[in-house]
């Protein structure tokens, strides 16, 4: 997260991230993660993916994590905290779909990113 611009910076293997077009390191608002149940369905390793209903999930806005129910409703996963919808930042709004909590970390960057001054 980058206090002074209040977004998120996407790094991917310690480096930036950029845009194929624009050469700019990619920049969102909201990042949201959201557990889904994941099954092998073959020996090639395809998955299927329930993208419907509720799930435990993490929001990530102004530089905050807080744990979150990921509910899908009208086409659209929507962010709930004690039964409340939750308000997202203005912006580009990041949804990653993942078999459990377990595969989020987050917290102070010691890579090449950091030492940008663009955090992931």
């Amino acid at each position: 997260f980058d206090e002074e611009d209040g977004i998120y910076f996407r790094s991917m293997e310690g480096e930036p991230h950029v845009d194929k077009e624009t050469g700019e390191q990619l920049a969102i608002e909201n990042v949201m993660a959201c557990v889904a149940p994941h099954r092998i369905v073959d020996d090639v390793g395809r998955r299927d993916i329930q993208v419907t209903g509720t799930g435990q999930g993490m929001l990530f806005r102004d530089g905050a994590a807080q744990e979150i129910q990921c509910q899908f409703e009208d086409g659209i996963y929507r962010p709930y905290a004690d039964g409340e919808l939750l308000s997202l930042k203005p912006g580009k709004t990041w949804i990653h779909i993942i078999s459990d909590l377990e595969r989020v970390s987050y917290g102070p960057r010691t890579d090449q990113a950091s030492q940008t001054g663009k955090n992931a």
